[in-house]
């Protein structure tokens, strides 16, 4: 995240196969991060709030011939507020979520 990039490895290796002249604009976070960024990877399953961003790691949906792991997700509606920095502060989707990984 702090990296501002979806890729976690920039500039890219030799050997990726990236459409460089869009990939460096494509994968850039800009100056807003997600609320919430789910990833699958071999690791094992986690959910970690990094920086208000709710980062949710579901493993995989299959491993070999035998299932694998899913998120269920839930998120609460937000509260309108007077003042509109509150009312953000308040409405973190990382705090309002609730996040059960779940075996196949």
């Amino acid at each position: 995240l702090r990296q501002r990039r979806f890729c976690p490895v920039y500039p890219f290796p030799d050997g990726v196969n990236v459409d460089t002249e869009r990939g460096e604009v494509a994968l850039q976070l800009d100056d807003h991060s997600p609320d919430i960024l789910v990833l699958a990877s071999n690791l094992k399953p986690f959910v970690k709030n990094v920086n208000g961003v709710l980062c949710i790691n579901v493993g995989r949906l299959a491993k070999g011939v035998g299932g694998g792991t899913f998120a269920h997700v839930t998120v609460q509606p937000g509260v309108l507020g007077s003042n509109v920095q509150d009312t953000l502060l308040e409405n973190s989707v990382a705090e309002r979520a609730k996040v059960e990984i779940m075996k196949i």
